[in-house]
């Protein structure tokens, strides 16, 4: 995620996640953030 040359999309499917919307369901209940907003966070 703190890699912002890839999509998150494209984290998501390397991550093994072939549905993104299980990825950002996933992502959210384990850091209790979206994974934009995560980004957002890191980069700032």
């Amino acid at each position: 995620m703190q890699n912002d040359k890839l999509s998150i999309s494209q984290i998501a499917f390397d991550s093994g996640f072939y549905n993104l919307s299980n990825f950002y369901r996933q992502f959210k209940t384990t850091k209790k953030i979206t994974p934009l907003a995560y980004r957002m966070n890191y980069i700032d």
